[in-house]
């Protein structure tokens, strides 16, 4: 099931990536949301499903005034791989900084934990990515947090 590689896409994926770090950063809950199919499917760090475009743009814009205002997040590609010409498996290393302490990003208290110092969370992404109408969009977006940095 190895396809070959495909330049053109890995640059169009990267694309994508830093369209979604740009978007966070800017705390642009439509821009964000933009880059997801219609239909996508979100795992959260806490291992909430989310399903659907739209109600990923609320949340994030919910997060974006509260837990996560004033955040910026790192995304860097670990790897890329096409399942087909149109499907790839992207897999990302996530830095955030943000108010909330490390480990409570993972909490349901985490709202109540915030502080007004900025602290750094880590964690993994893997997206399921589709070609769709000529342009790449996130189909399934399953974060993990990092417990422990070491070794990452």
């Amino acid at each position: 099931m190895k396809q070959p590689p495909q330049p053109e896409g890995d640059r169009a994926l990267r694309a994508l990536v830093a369209r979604c770090e740009a978007a966070w950063n800017a705390g642009d809950a439509h821009a964000w949301a933009a880059n997801m199919a219609e239909d996508v499917y979100l795992t959260s760090v806490l291992g909430d499903r989310y399903h659907g475009r739209d109600l990923l743009e609320s949340g994030h814009r919910y997060v974006f005034d509260t837990i996560y205002k004033d955040s910026k997040i790192a995304l860097t590609v670990e790897a890329i791989r096409f399942v087909r010409p149109d499907v790839a498996l992207v897999h990302l290393h996530q830095r955030l900084m943000s108010r909330l302490p490390p480990g409570a990003a993972a909490s349901t208290a985490r709202q109540r934990l915030m502080s007004e110092e900025m602290h750094e969370t880590q964690a993994r992404a893997s997206l399921l990515v589709v070609k769709d109408g000529g342009s790449w969009q996130v189909l399934s977006f399953q974060n993990t947090g990092i417990a422990s940095p070491k070794g990452t």
